[in-house]
């Protein structure tokens, strides 16, 4: 997940999804927003929590605001004054001035059945929750199912609440962590699942700061450096070098303030879509789970989720690619289209004759003609095959729409509408791309922008200029005046050891050589 530019204060970890308070004071969060969980309200804050699909925050006067999901009223946060607040998977608990915790939300295991007294810390997990009593000691309600709320002993600072086991920082600076004993049958198949052996093995040192996730956590040191322990998958235990001041962990991935308020995020990246390979390039085409580029070179290369032979490209020399769900096709030098893979809507059925720019979209494809006029072969369940008379000078095939560009510079899209995948705004562009249910511009002076559905985040295009886009099922990605490639989305509820494909070079296939 990447990141926003600029400065913070506070950043937390949501389920794909995560929430900053910049040092101007305003919140600002970024992945997933299936939920409206990105929406944050105007104001200065200082406190943030995100939860699975819901957001927290306090406000500079001591006022709670929450957004997103509500699901189990866990945005029904209580008037008052609060000064610390967590949000769980499905409940809030919060510090009131004087001390008293107040939870709301979710309660199927009474995790909002807070003890009385003062507190100075407080954590919302799953299915539990844990705070720090004003003379240090530790105590957590709600669901034991994993001896989740057996906290041990001694005088705690920070403390920080999982699934199934909960991690506090002792006031000489020791990591003690607890729970994930499983001893009922649906945690323990869970916790073998995760293979979260060592989950409770915090490592030695002295640390500052604590953050649990389902199936890892990490700690902040005392000279600033990150360690994580626990589930290994993607990645996330391996946090960058570097000097930090706050982190927070989330399932799947973590993410750290800088000691200079730049926010550094690492771990899970769900279909790869994001891990760019390193080099020059001249264009790129991303399909529903993967991605492939032309090198400066006149190579291809692939990356993402790559499979059933969607890499073995014909042995034939292509002048243009165009990356489809399943399917790609390719340009060759005297303009004949050639497409392999998937063909079960014949969106592999180019007809006969020479194109000067192709297209594939989820299941059908899209080529211009040298006087400028779009054919498209495939299906048509929503009317994406219709492109309107009149000449084009570009083309883009999504899931179930197209775009063309007009020689004027305006933008026409033809086929589902559902998320506003067509309603281009107005004025001039010089490059279109369509995705799954989304559409991107490139403006003249170098500027994205893309309209349409932003449930991961495909639309939040960074700024900077660029010279060419391309738009996946769910993500975005374009070309750098210096030749890098930049991504952007968040794709959640993907199964956590599923094993993608590492970066590939497209080969061709034997006995291609008669092709036109």
């Amino acid at each position: 997940m990447n990141a926003p530019d600029g400065l913070f204060t506070a950043i937390s970890a949501g389920s794909g999804f995560s929430c900053g308070i910049r040092d101007s004071g305003s919140a600002t969060c970024w992945g997933a927003n299936d939920s409206g969980q990105l929406n944050a309200p105007d104001g200065l804050f200082t406190a943030i929590s995100a939860g699975s699909r819901h957001v927290c925050a306090i406000e500079a006067g001591g006022a709670v605001y929450c957004w997103g999901a509500n699901d189990s009223g866990q945005l029904n946060a209580p008037d008052g004054l609060f000064t610390a607040i967590s949000a769980g998977s499905r409940h809030v608990c919060a510090i009131e001035a004087g001390g008293a915790v107040y939870c709301w939300g979710a309660n199927g295991a009474g995790q909002l059945n807070a003890p009385g007294g003062l507190f100075t810390a407080i954590s919302a997990g799953e299915w539990h929750s844990c705070g720090i009593r004003d003379d240090g000691v530790v105590v957590c309600w709600g669901a034991n199912d994993s001896g989740q709320l057996d906290a041990p002993g001694g005088i705690y600072t920070d403390i920080s609440t999982a699934s199934y086991h909960s991690c506090a920082i002792a006031s000489g600076g020791a990591v003690d962590c607890w729970g994930a004993t499983a001893p009922t049958a649906p945690a323990q198949m869970l916790l073998k699942r995760l293979g979260l052996d060592d989950l409770l093995d915090a490592p030695l040192g002295e640390f500052t700061n604590i953050s649990a996730a389902s199936g890892h956590s990490c700690a902040l040191g005392t000279r600033g450096t990150v360690t994580c322990w626990g589930d290994t998958t993607w990645g996330v235990a391996d946090p960058p070098s570097g000097e930090f001041t706050a982190i927070s962990a989330a399932s799947g991935y973590s993410c750290a303030l800088g000691t200079r308020g730049t926010v550094t995020c690492w771990g899970q990246n769900d279909r790869g879509q994001l891990d760019t390979p390193d080099g020059a390039y001249t264009a790129v085409e991303s399909g529903e789970l993967h991605s492939c580029a032309i090198k400066a070179s006149g190579t291809v290369t692939c990356w993402g989720h790559i499979y059933g032979g969607l890499e073995r490209a014909p042995n034939a020399d292509f002048s243009a690619l165009a990356a489809g769900r399943w399917f790609y096709c390719g340009l060759r030098p005297g303009g004949a289209v050639v497409c392999w893979g998937d063909n079960s809507s014949g969106q592999l059925d180019a007809p006969d004759g020479t194109y000067t720019a192709i297209a594939a979209g989820g299941s059908h494809s899209c080529g211009l003609r040298p006087g400028g006029a779009v054919v498209c072969w495939g299906d048509n369940s929503s009317g994406q095959l219709d492109a309107p008379d009149g000449t084009y000078t570009a083309i883009a095939a999504g899931g179930s729409h197209s775009c063309g560009l007009r020689p004027g510079g305006a933008v026409v899209c033809w086929g589902d509408n559902s998320s506003g995948q067509l309603d281009a705004p107005d004025g001039t562009y010089t490059a279109i791309a369509a995705g799954g249910s989304h559409s991107c511009g490139l403006r003249p002076g170098g500027a994205v922008v893309c309209w349409g559905d932003n449930s991961s985040g495909q639309l939040d295009a960074p700024d900077g200029t660029y010279t060419a886009i391309a738009a996946g099922d769910t993500f975005s990605c374009a070309i750098s005046p210096d030749q890098a490639i930049n991504c952007w989305d968040w794709t959640t509820s993907l199964p956590q050891r599923i094993k993608w494909a590492d970066q590939v070079n497209v080969t061709r296939s034997p006995g291609d050589a008669n092709l036109p």
